[in-house]
């Protein structure tokens, strides 16, 4: 870890955007002079920020997959193909069922990991559950 003037010469902030368009800066340094440097200052706090950090990306996606299949079950419904609302077609229910299967299969694993987190953040069981939950919420959200 590095303690740098943000005021200092050779250091801007780039005002960006991500692929959703929320707001994500860019920070540039260039010949910056380091006013400090300093190992993990913080080491027994990794762990617990990681597993922080996992399931709130985790209750990030499903909330991403809710809206998503809530807009989808919206649209199938409205768009009419074939003289019929496609969400009439079987191939398209098929595909909605295995959607929410998904969404509420990363909802459950999610809600476990804030119980195990509630009852003992720094317990083992905590962050295998919180791992378990980020890896079903990510693999929901890329089927």
């Amino acid at each position: 870890m590095a303690l740098v003037n943000l005021r200092g010469a050779g250091v801007r902030v780039v005002p960006g955007a991500n692929m959703a368009g929320e707001p994500r800066d860019e920070l540039r340094l260039d010949a910056v002079t380091v006013d400090a440097l300093f190992d993990n200052p913080l080491p027994a706090l990794e762990q617990p920020l990681f597993v922080l950090g996992a399931m709130a990306r985790s209750a990030m996606l499903v909330g991403a997959l809710e809206r998503a299949l809530e807009l989808t079950v919206q649209y199938t419904n409205e768009r009419v193909q074939f003289g019929k609302p496609l969400s009439k077609n079987q191939v398209i229910q098929h595909g909605l069922a295995v959607a929410a299967s998904e969404m509420v299969a990363a909802k459950v694993a999610t809600r476990a990991a804030f119980a195990s987190l509630e009852a003992a953040l720094q317990a083992r069981t905590t962050t295998f559950d919180v791992a378990m939950a980020k890896v079903r919420a990510g693999q929901a959200a890329t089927r």
